[in-house]
């Protein structure tokens, strides 16, 4: 059977490639293994969502007190973006004053925050909002609390009646 030699700098670049690989999954492992770990015990769902509390380090602690409270522990990495938007996408909604939904879809910017305005759309005045949530359904919930809340504190009508839209 015929064989091909490999190009001698194919082949360093080739070894050099798979230690490459060998030391970046050294280094995640290790890395994983240094970050402070937190448990958080959460319960409920959308705006009845609530933390009952955060245990450091203890997962058998966090598990008893989440049981005796009802709750769910969740284990999190401290200072770790990457746990926080796991499964989020940005989305992007603009809604009216009674809740109607105008529009959702996803948002290309990368903010982290989630921030809303009140803007004249259609020369009528609209929510948009910028959120991260699990899905379209998500974000319409997340947007439509803001807009309660909007709505409760006054700020819909004192920017409409300043003007400042």
């Amino acid at each position: 059977m015929f064989q091909m030699e490999m190009n001698p700098d194919k082949q360093l670049i080739n070894e050099l490639q798979i230690k490459l690989a060998d030391c970046e999954r050294w280094l995640k492992a290790k890395t994983d293994e240094k970050q402070k770990r937190v448990y958080i015990i959460t319960a409920g769902e959308y705006s009845d969502y609530r933390i009952l509390g955060v245990v450091d380090d203890n997962k058998e602690l966090a598990d008893h007190f989440a049981d005796k409270w009802g709750g769910t522990a969740n284990e999190w990495h401290v200072n770790s973006q990457n746990d926080v938007l796991k499964g989020k996408t940005r989305y992007q909604v603009i809604m009216a004053y009674d809740g109607t939904l105008l529009r959702v879809w996803e948002s290309p910017s990368p903010d982290l925050k989630t921030e809303s305005q009140i803007l004249n759309w259609d020369n009528k005045f609209r929510l948009e909002v910028f959120c991260w949530a699990t899905d379209k359904k998500h974000a319409v919930k997340i947007s439509n609390e803001i807009r309660a809340h909007k709505i409760a504190l006054g700020e819909w009508d004192e920017w409409v009646n300043a003007g400042r839209v």
